[in-house]
């Protein structure tokens, strides 16, 4: 979707906020089909302007252009113009297999359990050190504030985490994320919150790793580490998974009460 208009470059420039609004456009395109840029800007909790202005720089002239583009999208299968190369199948099978086996690593009642202590927490908490997993978890503060969750913290300093972590309570709620479960400041964060009653909800791997258990709850995903040298750049798409898991789960909830 949009792949017509959006490239490698085009995608660096857009902020934060903006690549939510993307995000947001290819987890619910067969809703935005039907959505007035008012309706959309009210889920996104951002003003029609800032939709108007994330499509400009996408190369449309509005929220009009965006919408056929979904449309159109969702009529015509991507594989009915282009054919997958061997090396484009494999890596679509890896990420296929990715989220199906974190599917099964998903349990529902971790999940019910989460959205009980979402929905109970006077605070939320939300870090994950610096680096990939720092854009994940943005993401997770973005979906919180779109449905209306509030007093929600996100944090960059390891060391502000640590001294908010000191005045924690039972009434607070700590998410991590760790791609490997052995990151030190979030092991350490982690420690601390437990240590003042907080709820820790870890977002880790399938590997036996220290994050999972020290958290309260830990949702495990399910993926191949990736390096280069020193580098690591392990897929995240199955965090996102999660997330969107959680969220569409909570959706569910509140349209039920």
């Amino acid at each position: 979707m949009l792949a017509d208009i959006l490239d490698d470059d085009l995608i660096t420039t857009l902020n934060t906020n903006e690549l939510f609004i993307l995000q947001y456009i290819y987890a619910h395109s067969e809703e935005i089909k039907d959505l007035t840029i008012r309706q959309l800007a009210t889920r996104l909790s951002c003003s029609t302007t800032t939709i108007l202005r994330f499509c400009q720089k996408i190369n449309l002239s509005g929220y009009n252009e965006l919408k056929y583009h979904i449309k159109n999208h969702t009529t015509h299968s991507l594989k009915d113009d282009y054919t997958l190369t061997d090396q484009e199948q494999f890596f679509e099978q890896q990420f296929i297999q990715d989220i199906e086996n974190t599917l099964l690593l998903l349990k529902e009642h971790e999940v019910d359990k989460t959205i009980e202590k979402i929905k109970g927490a006077k605070n939320i908490h939300l870090f994950s050190g610096a680096g990939i997993t720092g854009r994940v978890l943005e993401y997770l503060e973005k979906m919180m504030f779109s449905y209306g969750i509030q007093n929600v913290y996100r944090y960059e300093s390891s060391s502000l985490a640590f001294h908010v972590a000191e005045k924690m309570n039972k009434q607070d709620v700590l998410f991590v994320i760790s791609s490997s479960g052995k990151y030190a400041p979030v092991l350490k964060l982690a420690n601390l919150a437990k240590t003042h009653q907080a709820t820790v909800i870890a977002i880790t791997p399938i590997s036996n790793n220290v994050l999972a258990s020290i958290a309260d709850i830990s949702l495990r995903f399910f993926g191949r580490e990736q390096k280069n040298k020193d580098t690591e750049f392990t897929s995240r798409l199955p965090i996102f998974y999660i997330i969107e898991t959680i969220f569409e789960t909570y959706r569910f909830t509140k349209e039920s009460e």
